[in-house]
């Protein structure tokens, strides 16, 4: 089984704080062009950072499928009534 390497946790310790912070700063989606668009660059800037790191890249991507998801049915939710 291959180790991990201190540099690697660094990295990826890096991230997730500013990931998580990018998290809660976006979690409740909102309808407004500007919430989109600052959500938009802010992932990017934040991918671009990590680029070379795949799994950092790929929960940036999940987030941004599952704030448009939340969006969708918040939006359902409002149209049927709820």
């Amino acid at each position: 089984m291959a180790s991990v390497k201190n540099s690697d946790v660094q990295k990826i310790f890096s991230f997730m704080g500013e990931f998580w912070n990018f998290m809660k700063k976006y979690y409740i989606p909102e309808t407004i062009d500007a919430y989109w668009e600052n959500l938009i660059a802010d992932a990017a800037v934040l991918g671009h950072r990590y680029d070379n790191d795949r799994l950092a890249v790929h929960l940036i991507n999940a987030y941004l499928d599952y704030l448009e998801e939340k969006h969708k049915n918040t939006q359902k939710g409002s149209k049927d009534g709820k």
